[in-house]
């Protein structure tokens, strides 16, 4: 019933969050000469280094896969989702501090404003990973697997990070100290997940702490469906599930406890 609520708030203002989403662009590339173009600079920046330099200078291979271009695509489609999921959670922890001015002379759902930083970070993530997909039909590695793979990815990416950036944009208000703790949790995270090396490479004491992290199987889904080009079964999903269902019902109930603290707070 509450999620249903907060469905219905932010279909109601879906003007007011589609306006905010492209003042956003708008201001981001405001009196740039290349514009929107510095948007797709960095991924193909990143596409190029990571091809010819892992693959093609240091010949970086992946165990049982000896394709020139298997190590390109087994980081770029990793570090495209956790880039979505660090982006979305790094700036909602501070999204009621930033429009603090805008919660107290306006009446809308809170929900509205970390709701807007997921549409904004998924239309980058889109725009990216077009240029990904360019890439893999290049190499001959694009397959409808691989497409749904990315999509499964980016829905369980956006819900866990908006679940868990809604819960810490509340608490932010009332522990600054939040900031530095979630970079330095998000930098453990980056390396306890398999996407700059291969999982089969860890010791067996480590499997279990790992596979507690979501990305773990988020990531290792994508990346599987993409080189093996065939969908895994999504039963190896159902982690980053229970994830993304205690994580909203968390989101939930700070929200509860603290809507009405955070004014004053600010």
């Amino acid at each position: 019933m509450q999620i249903h609520l907060h469905a219905k708030e932010i279909w109601r203002h879906r003007g007011f969050i589609l306006a905010s989403v492209l003042r956003e662009f708008h201001l981001r590339y405001r009196g740039s000469i290349l514009g929107a173009t510095w948007l797709l600079i960095p991924p193909i920046t990143m596409i190029l280094v990571y091809t010819l330099v892992f693959s093609n200078v240091m010949h970086s291979r992946l165990p049982g896969n000896n394709t020139p271009f298997a190590y390109s695509i087994y980081l770029c489609s990793g570090l495209l989702l956790w880039n979505l999921f660090t982006e979305i959670t790094q700036r909602c922890q501070s999204i009621f501090i930033d429009n603090g001015g805008l919660l107290k002379k306006t009446r809308f759902p809170r929900l509205a404003l970390p709701a807007i930083v997921v549409i904004s970070g998924s239309i980058n993530w889109a725009i990216i990973t077009a240029l990904f997909v360019l890439f893999l039909a290049a190499s001959s590695q694009l397959s409808v697997a691989g497409l749904l793979a990315l999509l499964i990815g980016w829905l369980l990416t956006t819900a866990i990070a908006g679940s868990l950036g809604y819960a810490l944009s509340f608490l932010f208000v009332f522990f600054r100290d939040l900031g530095p703790f979630l970079g330095t949790g998000l930098q453990l995270l980056f390396w306890c997940t398999p996407i700059v090396y291969p999982a089969s490479v860890l010791p067996e004491w480590a499997l279990p702490v790992v596979r507690a992290n979501p990305f773990f199987h988020i990531a290792g889904f994508t990346q599987r469906a993409l080189l093996e080009m065939t969908l895994p079964p999504l039963s190896e999903l159902t982690a980053p599930c229970l994830w993304v269902v205690a994580l909203a019902m968390l989101a939930t109930l700070i929200h509860r406890r603290l809507q009405f603290e955070i004014l004053d707070e600010l």
